[in-house]
């Protein structure tokens, strides 16, 4: 799981796009108020910014199932 300053990097928008995409698709906040950010909506936020095929991802599910 990613946090919302990593995805922000990842994708190339601010963190307020980040929390704000959260906040329109009613994302879960924990006891902090922080959001509940786990790898369905990790996902969803990577799909939306157009960057759900990151290398760094692919490399990770390749390797793993390659055994690179």
């Amino acid at each position: 799981m990613s946090t919302i300053k990593e995805l922000a990097e990842t994708c190339g928008v601010s963190e307020q796009a980040i929390r704000k995409w959260c906040a329109r698709n009613q994302v879960s906040k924990d006891i902090a108020k922080h959001y509940i950010i786990d790898r369905a909506t990790e996902t969803a936020i990577l799909r939306h910014y157009g960057k759900d095929l990151c290398p760094n991802k692919i490399k990770l599910i390749l390797g793993g199932k390659l055994g690179l």
